[in-house]
């Protein structure tokens, strides 16, 4: 081949990987959404390094005998076929994540308010063993790095970086009031459920945030189950007779909470 047409051959290896790489972007919706600029920068480069991939296998294996039609759509699927062989090698493809979780953020909780706390207090509780946990929660316990975004594109994506969920039901600017709602959901979560997940108090690292949460960091599956439970609690607590406005206020937080990524805690959406 002439060097006029070895160029125009890369360009078709490289206009195959494109072809692939929009199919994976479509995939995992572009990324929009994703809290972590570093994991979408890392996928990227991935992506860019398909497309390379695709030049290479193009420009050393399209048959150099055949006609210009011929040569052309060999070096396309050459291009489209060389990162998909790779890929159904290393893992399956990355799923975009829920769109339920997308749309849930701190803004969405409910604000747990000195009356809420007051009313608790007018009917102390017995706490649970060892107290209310609070735990400072840092932005790299959830936060995904460029490792993370390579993993995903190549469809390996880390396992425990997708336990970053949570069902929080409240956030206040005041650890006294935060503390005093989980001991509250507590004392409801253990009257009715003998395996109940505890309440605890995170604060996001750079915050002057503190969240109320049901259960701590899991998979998206454990934090819609804490959720579940938690609103057939609240129903419980709601429809029983005799049940005190501080009953009553806990098992409102209890069904207004929200299931939520974590990264969202420190991006405020």
């Amino acid at each position: 081949m002439t060097a006029r047409q070895r160029f125009f051959v890369c360009l078709t290896g490289a206009v195959g990987g494109v072809a692939l790489v929009l199919l994976k972007l479509v995939e995992v919706q572009f990324f929009i959404g994703d809290p972590s600029s570093t994991k979408v920068i890392a996928a990227y480069l991935t992506y860019a390094a398909y497309i390379v991939m695709g030049i290479m296998v193009a420009f050393y294996f399209t048959e150099e005998t055949a006609d210009d039609v011929r040569r052309r759509k060999s070096a396309f699927m050459a291009g489209l076929m060389a990162p998909s062989v790779l890929l159904a090698v290393v893992g399956q493809p990355v799923k975009a994540p829920s769109a339920d979780f997308l749309k849930a953020g701190p803004a969405d909780l409910p604000k747990i308010s000195s009356l809420f706390i007051a009313s608790a207090h007018a009917q102390p509780a017995k706490p649970a063993p060892g107290g209310v946990r609070v735990v400072a929660l840092k932005k790299d316990d959830v936060a995904e790095g460029y490792l993370d975004g390579f993993s995903a594109a190549i469809g390996r994506p880390n396992a425990a970086k997708g336990n970053v969920y949570l069902y929080a039901v409240g956030t206040s600017d005041s650890k006294d009031k935060a503390i005093a709602a989980a001991a509250g959901i507590n004392k409801v979560m253990s009257e009715r459920n003998e395996q109940f997940p505890q309440a605890h108090v995170l604060q996001p690292d750079g915050t002057n945030d503190w969240v109320v949460t049901l259960g701590t960091l899991s998979s998206p599956s454990t934090a819609l189950k804490a959720r579940q439970e938690a609103q057939n609690t609240a129903i419980n607590v709601l429809s029983a007779d005799g049940a005190s406005p501080a009953e009553k206020a806990t098992a409102k937080l209890l069904l207004e909470g929200r299931t939520i990524d974590a990264n969202s805690l420190f991006t405020g959406k």
